[in-house]
């Protein structure tokens, strides 16, 4: 049975909303996928199975969200760029409508995915094995290549399924470039880019931003966060439901889609697509804790364990990426023993002894926030 239940809470009671059965007895990839984490022979491919092959309708309602206070029981007003760190959460939809059906997104499938890849030109595809997917992951695999041939172009298709009864996956294209060995002189173009809300769109398929980029033929994107805005818009995300919904909406884009199917990306995290503006470790909104929040961030971007890193591009450009939340310290006071922190003495000193090792003639750091 592919079946789902979202379940939301209300004061400590589990509501269920079921979903109708799968009606084609097809999966598909509304989100499309993610090429993630390139190196010069390895590549993380993000995939994602969803019910229906393109995103609800935008005519369809919003989901309606109930905030009540904790101690008084009265309704809280949710507002921008705040958290709400002592409130009960429940999420309805109008009529007989079930979440799933919400403006924009692109609900979840279990299935299975598989990624074939080879050289571009050549003749023989390399095939990865099939692997499940699940709701609990909200129908995320994501498959790692290895082996790979250090700068060079390579083809790809991912395919997704139902199951090995299912003869006619849903199969999508793209292609991406390894990073060339250190030793390696190589031309290399890159873009940057932060801070894209889903109501800012600029034209009908997304954002504009990602032709432009396309066109320049990157061999690589940074996203130095807030990819999402959980704390802006007519849904704030008080829950891991909520959040989902975040990244299924930005993702089925067209301009997006497109453009991850055409270029690797590196993520990195920041505070509205972690939990709300300004987070740190101990910053709770609605049922989402920002361990919570990272676990999401991480499940949606294919984010290393170890966020900040730092990865070679051929023989003149070395790029560190920077991790300014999960290690910042609180605010200083006179009081204060020592004085605070945004990156933690770990990553300062690992920053200090790679810059030092790096023999490319341009050092490229990227941060989420002002230094």
């Amino acid at each position: 049975m592919n079946s789902l239940f979202t379940r939301l809470a209300l004061f400590g009671v589990l509501l269920f909303f079921p979903v109708a059965e799968n009606a084609l007895g097809q999966v598909f990839q509304a989100t499309g996928f993610k090429i993630v984490n390139v190196d010069s022979t390895t590549a993380t491919i993000w995939t994602r199975v969803t019910q229906h092959p393109d995103a609800n309708s935008s005519d369809a309602p919003l989901p309606i969200i109930d905030a009540l206070d904790r101690a008084t029981n009265k309704p809280v007003a949710l507002r921008e760029n705040r958290s709400f760190p002592n409130v009960d959460v429940l999420v309805r939809m109008p009529g007989s409508l079930n979440f799933d059906e919400a403006r924009g997104g692109a609900p979840a499938e279990s299935g299975q995915t598989r990624v074939g890849y080879r050289i571009k030109g050549s003749s023989n595809w390399e095939i990865t094995s099939w692997q499940n997917t699940d709701l609990s992951r909200d129908g995320i695999r994501t498959h790692l290549l290895t082996d790979l041939s250090p700068g060079s172009s390579y083809e790809i298709f991912v395919e997704a399924r139902t199951g090995s009864d299912d003869t006619a996956p849903c199969k999508q294209t793209g292609e991406f470039v390894t990073t060339p060995l250190p030793g390696q002189r190589q031309p290399v173009t890159f873009t940057v880019m932060t801070c894209q809300q889903y109501e800012h769109q600029d034209r009908p398929d997304g954002f504009a931003i990602y032709s432009a980029m396309a066109e320049l033929k990157p061999g690589f994107f940074v996203n130095t966060g807030d990819v999402v805005y959980y704390d802006h818009g007519p849904v704030i995300a008080l829950n891991p439901a909520l959040a989902r919904y975040h990244w299924a909406r930005i993702f089925s884009l067209p301009s997006l889609r497109k453009f991850h199917s055409q270029v690797s990306s590196y993520f990195m995290k920041d505070d509205h697509d972690v939990l709300s503006n300004d987070c740190g470790p101990t910053t709770q909104s609605g049922e989402l804790t920002y361990e919570i929040g990272v676990n999401l961030f991480r499940e949606q971007t294919g984010l290393p364990a170890t966020a900040y890193r730092t990865f070679q591009w051929g023989r003149d450009l070395q790029v560190w990426l920077m991790e300014s939340r999960d290690y910042r310290t609180p605010n200083w006071t006179e009081s204060s023993s020592s004085a605070p922190t945004l990156w933690g003495s770990e990553q300062i000193k690992w920053l200090e002894n790679t810059l030092a090792a790096s023999t490319a003639t341009f050092r490229v750091i990227i941060t989420t926030v002002p230094i």
